[in-house]
């Protein structure tokens, strides 16, 4: 408690650990503030070093312990470019036809040539 009165008042609804449960004004020292402009200046920069990641930054080059970040999340890019060359490789042509539909994009993959 102690600790969570010296941040500027932040109640048990607004946690430090990046989420807030139930928006609330009380106990909020800056209450006027969007949940956006809370987290920006210095009002977060004094709780940022309270602030857990829950997968550590994703720009450090290597995981740690202390970061938690995945250590095969590089394996997956690698995997994802290794499977576009051998598209490339394998298919001297190929169509794809692309459409928009309400929540995104349609791409369809269509006219796979083999080399010969």
């Amino acid at each position: 408690m102690a600790l969570r009165d010296s941040l500027g008042g932040e109640n048990e609804q607004n946690s430090l650990f990046g989420t807030a449960g139930i928006p609330s004004d009380q106990g909020m020292d800056q209450a006027a503030y969007t949940w956006y402009q809370r987290r920006q200046g210095r009002y977060f920069k004094r709780r940022l070093k309270f602030l857990y990641w829950s997968n550590g930054r994703q720009m450090d080059d290597h995981p740690t312990a202390e970061n938690k970040q995945c250590p095969g999340k590089d394996v997956v890019v690698l995997m994802s470019r290794l499977m576009l060359v051998e598209f490339f490789l394998r298919y001297d042509t190929f169509t794809i036809d692309a459409s928009t539909v309400l929540l995104g994009f349609i791409r369809d993959l269509r006219n796979c040539k083999n080399q010969k």
